[in-house]
């Protein structure tokens, strides 16, 4: 099984403070331990695990956003079902590597830096990602051309303004300094 994660400082954006994360992983990328920060900032990794790789070589990774991209075989989906006390996949990563029965290993995968991912969890992120989307840092996927389709109602005027075809406005109505979306408004004032 593989976990993705993209690199993103503490404090980034895209993190909040109940998805903090801590990996240990070898040389091999093999994760060694995970472990979500609690509210206390305070992560206890067990001296076993630092012991536990061949080479010697561990890495402590703090410095990762999990966007929830797993990769896995076929066999992993009835593992999980059956392992009915783990509700979250945190617990099933952590029963996974707690458990040497199984032959299941878990590997990171660092996403490259000039890709764009987001687990969108709460509003916070909701909004962050909203914003982004505005901001055109998701192009070619943008307001007027939603999923590279072609048509679309909207057109793109400076400072990030996207007005309606059909969007009249009087000369008075001034748009807001930060980016809007304005899909069908009529502003007419009687002078």
């Amino acid at each position: 099984m593989t976990l993705a994660y993209k690199h993103a400082h503490p404090g980034h954006q895209s993190r909040t403070t109940d998805a903090e994360l801590c990996l240990v992983v070898n040389g091999n990328k093999k994760i060694l331990h995970h472990a979500r920060v609690g509210v206390d900032k305070r992560v206890d990794i067990p001296l076993e695990v630092l012991d536990q790789d061949e080479s010697g070589e561990v890495e402590i990774r703090h410095d990762l956003a999990d966007p929830g991209i797993v990769v896995c075989s076929q066999t992993v989906p009835p593992l999980f079902a059956d392992n009915f006390d783990c509700q979250t996949l945190d617990e099933f990563v952590k029963g996974v590597i707690q458990d040497d029965l199984t032959d299941n290993t878990l590997y990171m995968c660092e996403l490259p830096n000039d890709s764009y991912v987001m687990r969108v969890s709460n509003p916070y992120l909701y909004f962050e990602a909203h914003r982004d989307l505005i901001h055109r840092w998701l192009y070619p996927i943008v307001p007027e051309r939603p999923f590279g389709s072609e048509c679309s109602s909207l057109s793109y005027h400076r400072r990030n303004i996207y007005k309606a075809q059909d969007l009249t406005m009087n000369r008075l109505v001034l748009p807001l300094k930060s980016p809007t979306l304005s899909l069908s408004l009529n502003f007419e004032f009687p002078l």
